[in-house]
């Protein structure tokens, strides 16, 4: 009798320790191939942009403001071309906030590529962090679905309809 309570308090814990297992801190991942467009804030200036992840590369298109719609900036490591109407150019790191505002934000997400631990906020899930460029905080929905990236100096807003 006492060799059957043994087992059945046993398989008791694994079971209760099982179950267990699955509540612990939520994750936020956004490994994988990845798009979504919003609206991107530096300083004064405002753009709204899509965002691609294929292969580990990056492609931000921006769509406005007029004056740089249609600007494509391909982001491959530590690489930033950008090409406008078919024309390919390159520029120091300071000479554009929206390229180094668009950096910005791929960088913050190719850090969560391993699984973070979030904190859970009714229904959002966000994780703050600190990176070379100071303190951000990524938010997104309770799917997963990215909602924004920000820091002291950039905003990113994610359109909710447009995310892969």
């Amino acid at each position: 009798m006492s060799k059957t309570m043994f087992v059945t308090v046993i398989i008791g814990c694994i079971l209760l320790f099982s179950a267990c297992e699955g509540a612990g801190a939520p994750m936020l991942r956004f490994d994988g191939d990845v798009g979504f467009s919003g609206e991107l804030k530096c300083e004064t200036l405002t753009a709204q942009a899509d965002f691609a992840r294929s292969d580990g590369d990056w492609t931000v298109t921006f769509t406005s403001p007029e004056s740089i719609s249609g600007l494509t900036l391909s982001i491959s490591g530590e690489n930033v071309s950008a090409t406008l109407d078919g024309i390919s150019f390159e520029f120091p790191d300071e000479g554009m906030r929206f390229k180094s505002a668009a950096t910005y934000v791929t960088d913050v997400i190719d850090m969560l590529d391993e699984s973070v631990s979030a904190q859970k906020d009714g229904e959002t899930l966000s994780v703050s962090g600190t990176n070379q460029q100071g303190n951000y905080k990524i938010t997104a929905d309770a799917s997963g679905k990215l909602l924004s990236v920000s820091s002291a100096e950039v905003t990113f807003t994610a359109f909710a309809d447009e995310q892969q």
